[in-house]
């Protein structure tokens, strides 16, 4: 088929349909976006709601998580302050029993190795305070036990004979008894 019109119309005719198909291809791109959109606008409206249910928990669960460790805190403070009682009782038993092992202490010999103490509570004033060690030779642990028997402080001092069987590096477990 011949094309009957002159050069200038043909150019003219094809710059139009181009123009038309692609504004058809703009109107079809803003269609289908515009239909994606509203498509998407209910997962969008989901997904914020979701976000606000997920962001109220996190803020109860920091709130209890708060709250647990202030009432673990206040749990800590109640349980020493029962234990600093239990060592206060009856008008400042925890100074006597500094100034039993103070005198203790300084009653140590050289060649005496103190490794521990321990301390027993009677039913009415008396007390037993428990002295081990490692003592050189039986002569410093002998005179180690009388010095503490000449103490004012203690009503009773016990070291038992069979400690003194070894002649060096005598361990040794020396019970003392009085009134701290």
């Amino acid at each position: 088929m011949a094309n009957l019109l002159p050069t200038e119309q043909q150019e003219k005719v094809k710059k139009e349909y181009r123009l038309r198909l692609l504004a058809l291809a703009f109107l079809v791109v803003l269609f289908l976006a515009a239909w994606a959109a509203i498509l998407l606008y209910p997962s969008y409206l989901q997904s914020r709601e979701w976000e606000a249910i997920q962001a109220g928990r996190l803020e109860t669960l920091k709130n209890f998580t708060a709250l647990l460790e202030e009432y673990n805190m206040a749990g800590i403070i109640k349980s020493a302050n029962i234990q600093v009682g239990l060592i206060l009782e009856k008008n400042g038993a925890a100074l006597k029993i500094n100034e039993a092992m103070s005198q203790v202490l300084n009653k140590q010999p050289a060649g005496i190795s103190l490794k521990g103490f321990a301390y027993q509570k009677f039913q009415g004033a008396a007390s037993r305070l428990m002295v081990s060690g490692v003592s050189k030779n039986r002569g410093i642990l002998q005179g180690f036990a009388d010095s503490l028997k000449k103490n004012n402080l203690f009503s009773k001092v016990d070291l038992p004979i069979s400690t003194l069987a070894p002649d060096k590096d005598i361990s040794f477990s020396i019970s003392i008894e009085g009134d701290f």
